[in-house]
Formats: structure tokens, sequence, C-alpha cells
């Protein structure tokens, strides 16, 4: 199954930045807006700029069209702007796009959870990331730096307890009940 691209993705003028600051902040939102669809469809948190040039995000080979790494840094500007993106350094060449709240990621694990019947025990972080059981799930093959800020929600909201053993493969989970 491949991502669907809406059918402005397809349009010549969408791929330059456009002089008209009003036009310009409309195409800005819409390819902000398709850059988390895109990388939610993906499951792309980590965002290397330049390498995603050449991708089929920013590059429409049926117009022959591409985004130029100025307008492709444009856009992830404002997306930064909108809470959406965070800049990995000052160089701009990485980005992580934020594609839920850390609250609404912790929501989505603990609900998964308490519906599959893992509140009360001892899941590993292999298990819950990336075993047969959660693999139609959203946080599938989710990132592990992202997991270990999205745990530290759950600690706090005294939902669940993180366990780590010294080693990333045997990171464990408590889902308690609250």
């Amino acid at each position: 199954m491949s991502f669907s691209f809406p059918s402005y993705h397809n349009l010549p003028p969408f791929y330059t930045l456009q002089p008209n600051l009003e036009t310009q902040t409309k195409q800005l939102e819409m390819w902000g807006s398709l850059v988390q669809s895109y990388c939610r469809f993906n499951k792309i948190t980590h965002f290397p700029v330049g390498d995603m040039l050449s991708n089929d995000l920013f590059h429409n080979k049926s117009i022959s069209r591409q985004v130029t790494i100025d307008m492709a840094r444009a856009i992830i500007d404002f997306m930064v702007s909108h809470g959406t993106a965070q800049w990995e350094g000052k160089e701009k060449l990485r980005a992580t796009i934020v594609l839920r709240t850390l609250d609404d990621w912790a929501d989505i694990i603990y609900n998964w959870a308490y519906r599959v019947g893992n509140v009360g025990t001892v899941v590993t972080a292999f298990e819950l990331l990336e075993s047969d059981e959660s693999k139609n799930e959203e946080f599938y093959k989710m990132d592990r730096a992202l997991f270990r800020r999205v745990m530290g929600v759950l600690e706090k909201q005294g939902k669940a307890r993180l366990f780590n053993a010294g080693d990333e493969s045997k990171e464990g989970v408590k889902f308690v009940e609250k």
C-alpha cells in the first residue's frame, strides 16, 4: 500500500515558493499538512531534509518538479513555527516531525494496553513496538527516543513504569491501572 498524494501535488506552482505572502502562507500550510500526513503514513519521525529532496514527497517525476533545499527548509521552518516539527541542529539538515503530541501518544499506547489486557503486566519495549500484537497500531516501530519520552509522560500520569535493564533490547513497561 502506497501513500496517496492529494491532487495539488501534481500542480507545478506548488513546487515554487509563491511571492505573494497570503498565497505563500496557504502553500506552506498545505505543504506542512502533506509532510505530516506522508510522515505519519510512512512512520517517519526523523526527516533528513537533503535526502528527502529526491523522495516522491518533494520530487514529482510525473511533472518533472522538485522542491529546492531552500524551499524544503522554508516548509520545515513553517512547521517549526506551528509546533509540528523541530530542527535537530542549527545547520537545519535534519528535523523531527511531530506526528502527535506526547500526551496523544501516551493516550494511544495506554488505551491499547488497556484494550489488549496488558494493564498490570510487564511488556518489553520490543513486544510493544515491534511484535505482531502491535503491528497494526500507530506506535508500531516508534523511534526509541520518542518512546522513552512518551513513557515519561505515562510515568508522570501514574499509568506506567519503565524498566531498563541497561540494555535497550530488555527495556520493559509495566502499565498500571489508573
